[in-house]
Formats: C-alpha cells, sequence, structure tokens
C-alpha cells in the first residue's frame, strides 16, 4: 500500500478530475494551503482519508452525491406563490395545447367531412336528375310508339 500522502495526492486528484474535467485548474489551487494556518491539519487530512479509503474498500463511500436532506417546513414567501403559479401556468399552457391541437383536429376532419358530404349531394343529385331525364326519356318513346302503333292499326 503507497503512503498516505500518496494516497490523499491520489484521492485530491480524481476529485479534481471529476469536478473540474481534465487538465482544468481547480478553485482550491490559488487559495493558501490550510495546513499553512493550523499546524495539526495534515495529521487530521492523513486520518480522514484513512478513513475515507476503509470506507471505499468497504463499498460505504462513493464519489456520488448525497441525498438531499429535508428541510424543516417553513413559511410560504412570495417566491414560492410565484414558483407555484409558474408550474401551474405551465402545466396549463400544455393542457391548453393539447386542447387547440384536439380541437383543430376535429374541426378538420368535420370540414373534411362536410365536403365529402357536399360532394356526395352533388353526385346524388346528378344521379337522380338522370335517373328523372331517362325516366321522361322512357316515357316519351313508349308514347311516340304507342301514338305510331295506333296510327299503323287505323
Amino acid at each position: 500500500m503507497p503512503p498516505v500522502p500518496q494516497v490523499a495526492q491520489q484521492i485530491s486528484q480524481e476529485g479534481d478530475q471529476q469536478q473540474n474535467g481534465p487538465n482544468l485548474p481547480s478553485l482550491h489551487d490559488s487559495f493558501p494551503a490550510p495546513h499553512s494556518r493550523n499546524p495539526a491539519f495534515p495529521q487530521q487530512e492523513n486520518e480522514i482519508l484513512q478513513r475515507i479509503t476503509a470506507l471505499r474498500k468497504e463499498g460505504l463511500w462513493s464519489l456520488k452525491r448525497l441525498p438531499k436532506l429535508h428541510e424543516a417546513p417553513r413559511h410560504k414567501s412570495h417566491h414560492d406563490y410565484l414558483l407555484e403559479e409558474m408550474q401551474w401556468m405551465a402545466t396549463d399552457f400544455v393542457q391548453e395545447r393539447r386542447w387547440k391541437i384536439t380541437t383543430a383536429r376535429r374541426l378538420i376532419l368535420s370540414v373534411a367531412r362536410h365536403h365529402e358530404d357536399v360532394t356526395l349531394h352533388k353526385e346524388r343529385c346528378k344521379k337522380r336528375e338522370e335517373k328523372q331525364l331517362r325516366a321522361v326519356a322512357a316515357f316519351t318513346a313508349r308514347e311516340i310508339e304507342h301514338f305510331w302503333s295506333t296510327i299503323k292499326q287505323g
């Protein structure tokens, strides 16, 4: 096992790479080292890092974020009411958009159905008119035939 300062350096480099990405300067590089203010800091840091490595080996320490803690209930402020109103408006806009789309679809279908009905009505009228003309022509033909048959007999 490598000495503790090397492990600490590896852990801090891993954390820096995960937080800042590769080759990006860390924010705490610009501040003076904390151990320059507190002489017991290196010993505390080593103890903490040893505990972290032990917990990692046991699978109890991960680099993921810890779950949020529940806050104590507090009184609603104007900002809270504003956020609720914004959330309500967002859902209302989504619902209204869906309603408009379905209404437009229904309207389009009814207009298309109307135009189909109009064309079908025109076709039926033409057929009915044609049928009437054929009936009149057939009646006229029978009458003419009857007329000529009475003349031949007479």
